[in-house]
């Protein structure tokens, strides 16, 4: 072999040598660091390669520290300190997967009621008596911003209340414990065993008695504490009011 050709045949060795150490798998074909301790990565992104399969096809920092994807689908950091999957499909603090389930994060339901509220019973109720026997009138239940008002029988109660979603719990003065729930398909408010029907605030008078005066126009009729007192000693009396 002619001298000459020994150098030409060890820059060819050189370069065959030097194409089979090349890392596999990575074209570094965009910007970004890569140890190329793992392979397959496309180096879209950032990436230090501390576990495998990593496309980085979104902006973010994936660590793999724990089995699961961290797919950057939404801002925030998915830390992977469980299994389970955090998808940030809303707005909020992203699920630390703490206890078992998945947190979509959704808010608290709000409060079906709409105040001031005023609700009367459907059926009527006892609610005092005459010279003939007990009366019966409709059960009115008020609502205002953070109280309660609730005549039955001859009680009026008042209270606080809370509200999440279609249900209502209560606490009265006399230290009763009250509670409801809303159907809004039927329209109806279940408070303590009987149903309450909506009503305009001012389509209902101060208080439902019935006219209890056979004589009078609106005889069997709701009528306000006024009237009532008016018609009955009307009755006493015998003549119509």
């Amino acid at each position: 072999m002619a001298l000459w050709r020994l150098p030409l045949l060890l820059l060819c060795l050189l370069g065959l040598t030097l194409a089979g150490c090349s890392p596999a798998g990575d074209d570094d074909s965009a910007p970004g660091d890569d140890d190329d301790s793992v392979a397959d990565d496309d180096d879209s992104a950032d990436d230090d390669d501390t576990g495998s399969n990593d496309d980085d096809s979104a902006s973010g920092d994936d660590d793999d520290s724990a089995p699961g994807d961290d797919d950057d689908s939404a801002s925030g950091d998915d830390d992977d300190s469980a299994s389970g999957d955090d998808d940030d499909s809303a707005p909020g603090d992203d699920d630390d997967d703490s206890a078992a389930g998945d947190d979509d994060d959704s808010a608290a339901p709000g409060c079906f009621l709409s105040t001031p509220a005023s609700f009367v019973s459907v059926a009527k109720g006892q609610c005092g008596m005459t010279p003939s026997g007990p009366s019966f009138c409709y059960w009115p239940l008020d609502f205002d911003t953070a109280t309660f008002t609730w005549s039955y029988s001859d009680v009026v109660e008042l209270g606080s209340y809370s509200c999440s979603g279609a249900l209502v719990s209560a606490s009265g003065a006399s230290g009763n414990s009250y509670s409801g729930s809303w159907d809004a398909a039927a329209g109806l408010l279940a408070w303590e065993g009987q149903d309450y029907r909506l009503i305009s605030p001012s389509a209902r008078p101060d208080f439902y008695l019935d006219d209890v005066n056979p004589s009078s126009s609106s005889v069997g009729d709701p009528v306000s504490p006024r009237d009532y007192l008016q018609k009955v000693s009307g009755w006493y009396f015998g003549h119509a009011t």
